[in-house]
């Protein structure tokens, strides 16, 4: 009798274990449809990033030549400028 509820023991644990291993591997599924669903999007906004953080980049280097664009730059929030602005001490 004891071996026979030991048997139906293991067997419970066994099914609970094996619906939750198949609950899990159906959430990486899903999870990694969604991730190939969204990977042109995140490629899109780098791409964007890069874009203007090297135009940005551009305008500091214009605005070592021109200082009249640091007021620009501050009027559109890049107020970090100062120090591409200033000359070197000595």
């Amino acid at each position: 009798m004891k071996n026979n509820q030991l048997a139906q023991m293991l067997l419970f644990v066994l099914l609970i274990s094996a619906v939750f291993s198949a609950w899990l591997s159906w959430r990486y599924t899903s999870s990694l449809h969604t991730l190939q669903r969204l990977q042109p999007q995140v490629m899109q906004v780098n791409a964007f990033n890069n874009i203007f953080q090297a135009l940005y980049n551009d305008s500091q280097e214009y605005a070592k030549r021109n200082p009249d664009l640091k007021d620009v730059m501050q009027a559109v929030g890049k107020a970090h400028l100062n120090d591409a602005t200033k000359p070197a001490g000595k």
